[in-house]
């Protein structure tokens, strides 16, 4: 039991576990001392019960659509998952979106429960990471913050680089294994052979067949998300709060994160980039503030209400043998 417990700590205490808790702990602080705190937990418990309760509806509709896609996107890619794990290995990725890399424990779970390639399926997460960066780049080109003019070319840069860099990404066929072959360690032969595994996925879901079905439930699902952020900037008081500026706001906090994802954390960082455009729409430190914390408060409880439940009830799963309840199809 000692030696278990010593093993967890020792996890825990790890500079790629420990210094990114710290950091985003780090930036919630700054962020709580922009604001007028009192005034802001103030706003948050005025939260009324209608718009916590559809929230939770929101964000049932947002798990429901972005699990159709994975499994639109699995199916794909000839991996054949029972719902039950489907569910499973989701909820856990859902549960995990907040901390770095978090979205991808979905594949380690499949990975853990039947079999399936990690590199494999991650093609399937990146896929949607990819489809979501795309959107959110695409919306600030089209209708940027007004008073930030340097929004709309940045968007538009942001948006042709990320479509340039996933072609030539296409394109590289065979590099990972021919990498692979050409190295004497073992790890970095097995990380070559993971990436061209992955990008090979990305290749067989490069079609229109897959892509526009994704992309369309990808945009409904973000607007859900939207909805339910500007549900809860209202119920903080900031009641001239509008779609428009609720979509911008947090496609701008996206952004961000997505930019400078090696070097801001979601948690702490989404909120402070969100309380920057807040206040380039004219509203105060409290009040942005309050939306941008209330909204995570609300958002994550409601994520949690959801998919921890699943994850209990479900948990059994990885008693039982990867392949005995449904297997990987060849590809």
């Amino acid at each position: 039991m000692e030696g278990r417990r010593g093993i967890r700590v020792r996890s825990l205490l790890r500079p790629g576990v420990l210094l990114p808790v710290l950091f985003a702990a780090a930036l919630l602080a700054f962020v709580f001392s922009i604001g007028d705190l009192p005034r802001v937990v103030g706003r948050v418990r005025r939260i009324p019960a209608s718009t916590l309760a559809a929230a939770l509806l929101l964000a049932l509709l947002y798990l429901w659509l972005k699990l159709l896609e994975f499994r639109l996107l699995l199916r794909a890619l000839g991996i054949a998952t029972p719902p039950r794990r489907l569910l499973l290995a989701f909820a856990v990725g859902e549960i995990t979106l907040a901390i770095p890399a978090g979205v991808y424990a979905q594949n380690y779970v499949l990975r853990r429960l039947q079999g399936s390639g990690f590199a494999h399926s991650a093609a399937a997460t990146t896929v949607i990471l990819a489809l979501e960066t795309g959107l959110v780049f695409l919306a600030l080109a089209l209708d940027p913050i007004p008073a930030w003019p340097w929004l709309r070319p940045l968007g538009i840069a942001l948006l042709a680089a990320s479509v340039l860099v996933l072609s030539l990404s296409l394109r590289l066929r065979g590099l990972g294994a021919a990498l692979a072959r050409r190295l004497s360690l073992a790890p970095l032969r097995s990380l070559f052979r993971g990436l061209e595994e992955l990008l090979g996925g990305l290749r067989r879901l490069s079609t229109a067949a897959v892509l526009v079905p994704s992309l369309a439930l990808t945009a409904v699902y973000l607007a859900a998300l939207c909805a339910a952020f500007l549900l809860v900037a209202h119920g903080v008081g900031a009641q001239a709060f509008t779609f428009r500026q609720a979509l911008s706001v947090y496609a701008f906090s996206l952004m961000v994160v997505l930019v400078l994802g090696g070097v801001v954390p979601q948690l702490g960082g989404v909120e402070l980039a969100g309380l920057g455009a807040a206040q380039a729409w004219g509203y105060g430190p409290s009040e942005g503030l309050a939306m941008m914390i209330g909204f995570r408060i609300v958002w994550t409880a409601a994520i949690w209400l959801w998919c921890i439940p699943a994850v209990v009830l479900l948990w059994r799963e990885f008693g039982r043998p990867a392949g005995d309840d449904g297997e990987e199809a060849p590809h």
